[in-house]
Parts: C-alpha cells; sequence; structure tokens
C-alpha cells in the first residue's frame, strides 16, 4: 500500500509522540509499504510558528500540503491529530478517494473534557470551544473510515461518545525499547524507600498533586528519596523549588538522560508515580512497569486498563488523599510492592515495536479500499 501519514507532532525521538508515529511509520516500511510523511516542518511556515490561532492555520495549510501530496496517488492517509479535520473532510468528500483513519496519540476531546473537569472554563471560553475546537474534532472523527487508538480507554470513550461505531475503532498498543524491557530486573522492595517519576514536569501529567503528595510522603518517612527523571525542559531548580524545603535536599533531579540510562534509573527506583489527567498511553508508565517498579497511577491510558491492587495501584483524579495512601502502601508493605511489581512488568514487557508495526500493517491491509 501507498501510505500518507500527516502529524501534528515533530518526528523527534525524545517526544513520546513523535516517537510513536516514528516507531510505527517505521514498522509499516518493514512490513513493505510504501509511507511518506508530512509533519509540521513540512507545511507549517516556520515564520509563523506561534500558538495563536494554530488549529486554523494548521489545518488550512496542512489541508494545501495533503492536496498536493495526493496528486500522487496514495490507498491510505492516517490523521495523527484532529488538527487535519479539514483536509479529512475534503478526503472524505471525493471520489475516488483513499482509507482515511485518524491515529491517535490521544483524543483531543477526550482530553479536553478531563482538563475541563479539573479546571472548569468559563462561560465565554466554553461557547467558544465549542462552536471551534471542539466541534472541528468532531469533524475530524466522523470524516474518517477507521480510528485507531493506543488504549482501551479511548477506544471505549470514543464509541460510548457516539463519535464511531465498535466495528470501526481498533487498539494497537505501542512498543517500549529494548533497554526497557531486557536485562536484568531485581524485587521492587530490594530497591530501598526510593520513589520515582519521569515525564514532562507539566499541569496535564498532575505535577501539582505529585508535590502535594511527595511533601507529604517524604516529610512522614525521612528515609525515602524522591527521583524525577526527564524533566530537561524544565530547569531541576524550578522542579526541586516546587517542594517544601525541608525536604528538598531528598528529591534529585535528573534532567536529560540516554534511554540506557533512564531504563538503568528505573530499576533503582522501588515506587513509582504517576498522577496524570489525561493520557494517549502513557510510555512512561509502561517504562517504569517494564523495569519491575510497582506503580500507583490514575484510570487514563494504559492506567485505565490496570486492575487496582494486581498490576497497579490506580486511584481517582485528583485524589491527592488517595494517591498518598497508595504510595505509602506500597513503600510499608513489601510483599505488596512485589506482587504489584511483578503483575506490572508481565501487563507491559511483550511490548514490542516490531510486532506493533506488525500488528497496525496487517489492520491498514485489510481494509481494503474506500468507495
Amino acid at each position: 500500500m501507498r501510505i500518507l501519514t500527516v502529524t501534528n507532532c515533530p518526528l523527534d525521538l525524545t517526544l513520546g509522540s513523535g516517537k510513536t508515529v516514528l516507531m510505527f511509520t517505521a514498522g509499516l516500511r518493514a512490513a513493505g509499504h510504501t509511507v511518506d510523511v508530512l509533519e509540521p516542518a513540512d507545511y507549517e511556515p516556520a515564520h509563523l510558528w506561534t500558538q495563536r490561532a494554530r488549529k486554523f492555520r494548521r489545518a488550512r495549510w496542512a489541508a494545501h500540503a495533503v492536496a498536493r501530496k495526493m496528486a500522487t496517488g496514495y490507498d491510505l492517509v492516517e490523521f495523527y491529530g484532529d488538527d487535519f479535520w479539514l483536509a479529512a473532510r475534503t478526503l472524505h468528500a471525493a471520489r475516488p478517494r483513499p482509507v482515511l483513519v485518524a491515529h491517535t496519540n490521544g483524543l483531543e476531546l477526550l482530553a479536553h473534557a478531563r482538563e475541563a473537569a479539573h479546571r472548569p472554563p468559563g462561560v465565554l471560553r466554553k461557547w467558544l470551544d465549542r462552536a471551534t475546537h471542539l466541534r472541528f474534532s468532531r469533524v475530524w472523527l466522523r470524516s474518517v473510515d477507521a480510528l485507531v487508538c493506543l488504549c482501551g480507554a479511548d477506544a471505549r470513550w470514543a464509541v460510548e461518545q457516539g463519535l464511531l461505531a465498535a466495528d470501526r475503532v481498533t487498539v494497537v498498543e505501542p512498543g517500549l525499547d529494548t533497554p526497557y524491557r531486557a536485562g536484568p530486573v531485581t524485587p521492587a522492595s530490594s530497591r530501598g524507600p526510593r520513589v520515582g517519576y519521569s515525564g514532562s514536569w507539566i499541569d496535564r501529567k498532575g505535577v501539582d498533586q505529585l508535590v502535594r503528595v511527595m511533601d507529604r510522603v517524604l516529610a512522614l518517612r525521612p528515609d525515602v528519596r524522591f527521583d524525577v527523571f526527564g524533566t530537561s525542559r524544565c530547569p531541576a531548580e524550578q522542579v526541586r523549588g516546587a517542594f517544601a524545603e525541608a525536604i528538598r535536599d531528598r528529591v534529585i533531579v535528573h534532567p536529560k538522560m540516554s534511554t540506557q540510562e533512564l531504563a538503568d534509573g528505573l530499576g533503582r527506583i522501588g515506587v513509582y508515580v504517576f498522577p496524570s489527567r489525561y493520557e494517549g498511553y502513557g510510555l512512561a508508565l509502561a517504562e517504569a512497569m517494564a523495569r519491575g517498579c510497582a506503580v500507583v497511577t490514575t484510570p487514563t491510558g494504559l492506567g485505565a486498563d490496570l486492575t487496582d491492587g494486581r498490576d497497579g495501584r490506580v486511584v481517582g483524579f485528583d485524589d491527592t488523599g488517595g494517591l498518598e495512601a497508595a504510595v505509602l502502601q506500597l513503600l510499608d508493605d513489601p510483599v505488596a510492592q512485589d506482587r504489584v511489581a511483578v503483575a506490572g512488568r508481565q501487563r507491559v514487557v511483550e511490548l514490542d515495536w516490531h510486532a506493533a508495526g506488525r500488528r497496525l500493517a496487517d489492520l491498514y491491509q485489510s481494509f481494503g479500499t474506500a468507495s
């Protein structure tokens, strides 16, 4: 098949979304498909890169870029992001046309719903969102033939909301890099009283709640250390400065690390905390589970598919008390910590990028051609 991939994120291996696009694209090519990719630098004028009215501008520029590419003919077009509602709607009306797929790193509609629940917008903001961004996101989903999600939570929500029929929604989980899956893994309880977090230091990840919880945990447990990995886009001083001064010396920030260094670092953590408010999947969580950490998380992305007390501790969004209790319970109960860590590793250790690419390639092959 000839496939055109259009993505709203840069093709950057250090970014979760960019890595997903790159790895799935490599898998499609390995299966024999021809794949061309359009990333923001290919359709968005560099001198106009700004957040203002981005979805309007990106929709128009991307639609022009896709139209030019379509002159060479494609069997399938996949869109990573609702920015491409205009291109999807235009292609949907064409005859003949390729198969159209929304291949999402995360559903913008669900992410918006989570954010609105956490921080309700004002009346004007709510009206503007409904009239523009939320409306365009629905146009995007109603213009495609299929939706491919990374996790079951997104797929279930899309069907429940009536956005697509269940037989048009599929889950293809991502893979994990070899350093997370390979090598020896020591029992979580043998790693000492160490708690960890990895990922961007942004509001969507629930870092405000993380700070409140870890301030309490470190104050209650003077022997506990808290490691923060991979926050290179936020200065280490700013991260540490968010914590109470009395416990700040036990907050260790590791801003920039290689994949192997991060895998090794996670392998020294007993309990991993990930209180995200929304994830399209949560590769950081899967990486920690693969390295044998007992995880505490929220019901989003991969976390929504975990069973509380079995392969992770799952607490409600913004449930600071529940999050603190879950972290302390695992720290104080080495048997439970090891049981959760072992089950969690079993849940994700088979996630492989080659297999994920093959599943996606087989899925696309089964779609045939559009009308």
